[in-house]
């Protein structure tokens, strides 16, 4: 069997486009973080367990994320677990007024200057090189 020059442009086109296919990973697009809003005075023990989720390329795929999470402002108000769940600490709501901002933050690249109490804050979030979503969270 004799190949042409068109025949072989075609199938190294085909490989090239297998190849493509095959090593390119969806990039995460967005997050969300529910509950969007909580007061935790209508949760058990006062204890909020918030989820983040996902979305990659065109936004319609949805996964659960594990996401670094932090809280802001930065004080000693609310404190979050490595899981998601959020609690606010005796005065919190005496030493800050209005809702206490709970990020999800997935690093898409290694900055290691981040700060995620900047990020929370709304103050650094683009250029750490991430993908974050946010919550809040009221204290009684």
């Amino acid at each position: 069997m004799k190949f042409g020059p068109w025949s072989l442009f075609v199938l190294l086109t085909g490989i090239a486009a297998i190849a493509l296919a095959c090593g390119s990973s969806p990039q995460l697009t967005s997050i969300s973080v529910n509950p969007l809003a909580a007061d935790a005075k209508d949760y058990p023990d006062g204890k909020v367990q918030f989820k983040a989720f996902g979305y990659y390329g065109d936004s319609t795929s949805q996964v659960t994320l594990n996401p670094e999470w932090s809280a802001c402002p930065p004080v000693n108000g609310v404190t979050i677990s490595q899981t998601g769940v959020a609690q606010c600490n005796a005065g919190a709501s005496r030493s800050y007024t209005g809702p206490y901002i709970i990020q999800a933050f997935v690093p898409v690249k290694s900055i290691p200057a981040c700060n995620l109490n900047l990020q929370a804050c709304g103050q650094s979030g683009p250029t750490c090189g991430g993908v974050q979503g946010v919550a809040t969270i009221t204290c009684p």
